[in-house]
């Protein structure tokens, strides 16, 4: 996930935002002449067209948080990128018995996440494995913009929204209840089973969080592929004032580029 700025509202980030990325550009520059060479060819492959817009649709991505195969931290994330190491990984290996019947054995599961402070264990037991992830990524991008804790109440919660790209739901939780249905009756269908089933709630439950409280727009793309690729929207943002819609110019790979 990514968060996104109207530029007015970036004269108070500007200094903490300069030593961030001089801070990465120095942990960049002890990679290896390999992974140098790679960052700049991603780099270059990234500068995708630029159009000029005026200051008020400008959106200027601040952060970014991640939960992948490659890792939940995004510095981690990335030098694996550039290493070359593959996300993929024997799913017979990986989970003996499971999934031995597939016709595949290659998959690239998320095989560890850490919550840290994000969710509780109580928390976690209670969600579909997407609502962890987006609430995992979210808010360590807004940590990761600086917007945290005094910074983000100081802003004004009507005005932030939270953007999901994504082909479906919460599926463990449809494939659970399916299975409680066939096998228990319609008694054990648990009643959060469509709600979480739709794309936006990764969204909605992320912005309900009590550190956030976000209470502006909520919306999901159908497919993620086109919504990052294509639409260009970022997952997190701050509206405009007054509320407009922006457009956002960006290469999906800038927040992590040096």
């Amino acid at each position: 996930m990514a968060t996104c700025v109207n530029s007015g509202a970036l004269a108070s980030h500007h200094a903490s935002l300069a030593s961030r990325r001089e801070n990465l550009r120095s942990r960049s520059k002890v990679i290896g002449s390999i992974k140098a060479q790679r960052s700049t060819t991603l780099l270059v492959r990234a500068g995708g067209k630029v159009t000029d817009l005026p200051d008020e649709q400008r959106v200027v991505i601040t952060g970014a948080g991640v939960v992948s195969t490659h890792g939940d931290d995004r510095v981690e994330f990335f030098e694996n990128l550039l290493s070359g190491k593959s996300g993929a990984v024997d799913l017979t290996a990986w989970k003996p018995g499971v999934f031995d019947d597939l016709p595949t054995r290659i998959g690239a599961p998320v095989q560890t996440l850490d919550y840290g402070t994000d969710l509780t264990a109580k928390e976690a037991r209670r969600m579909d494995r997407v609502h962890q992830y987006a609430i995992c990524a979210g808010k360590r991008a807004l940590r990761d913009a600086g917007l945290w804790g005094a910074d983000l109440e100081a802003v004004d919660k009507t005005r932030c929204g939270v953007l999901v790209g994504s082909a479906m739901g919460g599926m463990q939780v449809y494939e659970d209840n399916v299975m409680a249905l066939n096998t228990k009756g319609i008694k054990k269908v648990s009643p959060f089973t469509v709600p979480y089933m739709l794309t936006n709630m990764s969204g909605a439950i992320l912005g309900m969080q009590a550190e956030l409280g976000f209470r502006g727009p909520n919306y999901a793309g159908a497919s993620r592929i086109e919504f990052f690729f294509s639409s260009k929207l970022s997952p997190l943002m701050t509206l405009p004032s007054p509320m407009t819609r922006t457009r956002v110019e960006y290469s999906p790979l800038s927040p992590f580029l040096p």
